[in-house]
């Protein structure tokens, strides 16, 4: 056998070949579909290109920082989406109910927050519908949008969303302000430069660096100022996506199957 620079031998190249298309079968492929080509998803909603947008938070409910977010949304006038994580809505049930009571909207989040990367199919099943049913009984209504964690995918969140008769939707606008680094000034900064009629925006408003969520929080009056002075109306996603909140319905998509609008950061 040769070192150095002599290569792997055949066999060994083979294995490699082998692992690698097994990942790009089992991980990649599902990636590039729903990630990037947003095959059955929405990123952003397709509407009449009138500046309609819809702000979303992910990560919650948090006792510390939710019922602030509740606060300030109230006084600025603007509904929201909140995607929640299962185990944090199991811990407050009341929040849960507040964020509805207020006029918001809850979405799917999984339950613990797993990257789909890490998961096999009956976990990420398993992932998917106890949220969803969490949910639905604290609710009292069906949960109808999914959003995976940090936006990824394998073969399973397809199925996980019809089984719940969910839509999936991801995102066209970030925010980045889970991120250590972030700043009020740069997470209007960074939402603005994502902004299109049919926006979007990722927003947390739980989790991330420490203090992440006192930092969007401070960002919430100029971002919806600047976006209404832009003439952007402000949305609930149900409003936002009309026609196309219905659930999908459909299964796995095919490898050449439907687009979508925009993508791209941590949910």
């Amino acid at each position: 056998m040769g070192v150095g620079g002599a290569g792997l031998p055949g066999r060994g190249a083979s294995l490699a070949a082998a692992a690698g298309a097994a990942w790009l079968a089992v991980e990649g492929l599902p990636e590039l579909l729903g990630h990037y080509l947003h095959a059955g998803v929405v990123a952003r909603g397709a509407g009449d290109g009138r500046p309609r947008a819809a702000l979303t938070f992910d990560d919650g409910p948090d006792p510390a920082s939710t019922p602030r977010f509740l606060e300030a949304l109230d006084r600025l006038g603007v509904p929201a989406t909140f995607f929640m994580v299962g185990r944090r809505a199991a811990r407050e049930p009341a929040l849960v109910r507040e964020v509805l009571a207020a006029g918001h909207t809850i979405g799917n989040h999984t339950w613990s927050h797993r990257h789909a990367w890490t998961l096999g199919p009956a976990a990420t099943l398993r992932e998917i519908e106890d949220a969803a049913a969490l949910l639905e009984d604290l609710g009292g209504r069906p949960v109808r949008f999914l959003r995976p964690p940090w936006g990824a995918f394998n073969w399973a969140v397809w199925l996980g969303a019809a089984r719940t008769r969910a839509r999936i939707v991801l995102w066209s606008a970030v925010g980045d302000d889970w991120k250590a680094r972030a700043t009020p000034a740069s997470i209007v900064r960074r939402v603005r430069q994502g902004l299109r009629p049919g926006a979007i925006v990722l927003l947390h408003d739980a989790g991330g660096a420490q203090g992440a969520p006192e930092r969007t929080l401070a960002a919430l009056p100029e971002l919806v100022a600047r976006m209404r002075q832009a003439g952007f109306a402000l949305l609930s996603l149900e409003q936002l996506l009309g026609a196309e909140a219905a659930p999908a319905g459909g299964g796995l998509p095919s490898p050449a199957g439907g687009g979508g609008d925009a993508g791209g950061s941590r949910p």
